[in-house]
């Protein structure tokens, strides 16, 4: 299991299981180039499994957001978790970098690490979540086309990138969708309320 994913909430989790998301020691963008995206935030809610998932998205200044998730099971029980994080333009994307909010202080135990996001902002008002596929950085990684470590075995690979901003947003500008992303999760907005 991923390293960010020991420290990263349940609900990213819970999302990975079947879709692992490459970790990443640097985002995938530039901070100071950070796209300010207010049609993003609010609360968003999506039917997940056994139960609700709600999103909310908070825009923090300077062009950082915030991202609290939290899912209702339907047995009582449930998580939340808080991020922080910024959105780059790549390509024709929107990556959004996530990482645990507090990671990186001297009490969090670890490095601030990220995971990539893709999303759109659909006619309807919805919005798709592409969670990020680990598989062509763990090949990028073994080819020498990007720089990181891989570890584990076979279906068990996981990747850790090492290699700067630039080149990481390079290779995903440079990925087809069916290759990139891995699985997705469509919301509604609950609140504003479309206009």
């Amino acid at each position: 299991m991923h390293r960010l994913l020991r420290r990263f909430g349940a609900v990213i989790l819970l999302f990975t299981l079947g879709a692992c998301i490459p970790e990443s020691q640097n985002p995938a963008g530039d901070p100071a180039a950070a796209v300010k995206e207010p049609a993003l935030n609010g609360l968003w809610q999506a039917d997940w499994e056994d139960g609700r998932l709600f999103l909310h998205v908070f825009d923090s200044g300077q062009g950082m957001i915030e991202v609290y998730t939290v899912n209702h099971k339907q047995n009582g029980t449930g998580e939340a978790d808080h991020y922080e994080g910024f959105i780059s333009n790549v390509g024709k994307r929107h990556i959004v970098n996530l990482q645990t909010a507090g990671t990186g202080e001297e009490d969090s135990g670890g490095a601030a690490t990220y995971v990539f996001l893709a999303y759109q902002l659909q006619p309807d008002g919805g919005l798709l979540v592409h969670f990020v596929n680990d598989k062509p950085f763990i090949a990028a990684v073994t080819g020498g086309k990007l720089k990181g470590e891989v570890t584990g075995q076979g279906d068990n690979q996981t990747v850790l990138l090492s290699d700067e901003a630039a080149k990481i947003g390079e290779f995903i500008a440079g990925q087809d969708d069916a290759t990139l992303y891995g699985k997705d999760i469509q919301f509604h907005r609950i609140y504003p309320a479309s206009k």
